[in-house]
């Protein structure tokens, strides 16, 4: 979706995975899919990075993969995820404009 090669130091400061565009294309795909019957599954630097996991699930993502030594760490973020506080936050950040306020949202506390 960002089209952007993390590993290039040139190119890696703009792969910002919390922009709201991507926060709203992903939420546009899980509802689009979840109204059709298709299961959902996240993948990559998202679904092992538990500062997400709260937006992902009130996304309506419940499918995960993960490498496996990410694992414990997040099925420890799911299990103290309450899914109303989850899906509180998600329209929180769904109604954020701009990184600064995303950003607080996701990395404060």
């Amino acid at each position: 979706m960002l089209a952007v090669d993390r590993t290039n130091e040139k190119v890696a400061g703009l792969y910002i995975p919390y922009h709201p565009s991507v926060l709203r294309s992903i939420k546009r795909v899980v509802d689009a899919a979840i109204s059709n019957g298709i299961d959902v599954s996240i993948c990559g630097d998202m679904a092992h990075d538990e500062r997400y996991t709260p937006f992902l699930l009130g996304a309506g993502i419940r499918r995960f993969s993960v490498d496996p030594m990410y694992l414990p760490k997040i099925q420890k973020a799911i299990s103290r995820t309450d899914i109303e506080e989850a899906e509180n936050l998600t329209a929180s950040l769904l109604t954020q404009t701009r990184l600064s306020g995303i950003a607080g949202l996701f990395f404060s506390g």
